[in-house]
């Protein structure tokens, strides 16, 4: 989230979908508890950039972009295990 608030510019509206709950308290200030607290301080500052930042909480099977960049992002993975396991040898 703090690499994609960061890429795009200043003033922008983004909505990020997921279906991992825990996200939605990204911007919501850090406690003794909270877990990545440096990653949550990052994203508050992200945010103070752009117009507006949320989160919507979407089930996964019923969002066919959440399921295409699982997808997407399985594909990639694999690939780059794949090349960083062969360069290394």
């Amino acid at each position: 989230m703090v690499k994609v608030m960061n890429e795009l510019p200043d003033g922008s509206d983004i909505l990020f979908l997921t279906n991992a709950a825990y996200i939605q308290n990204f911007d919501k200030t850090p406690t003794a508890k909270s877990a990545n607290p440096d990653l949550i301080s990052q994203c508050i500052e992200a945010k103070t950039r752009h117009n507006s930042v949320s989160v919507k909480i979407v089930p996964y099977h019923k969002s066919p972009l959440l399921i295409e960049t699982h997808d997407m992002a399985t594909e990639a993975m694999a690939k780059t295990r794949k090349e960083y396991h062969h360069d290394i040898q």
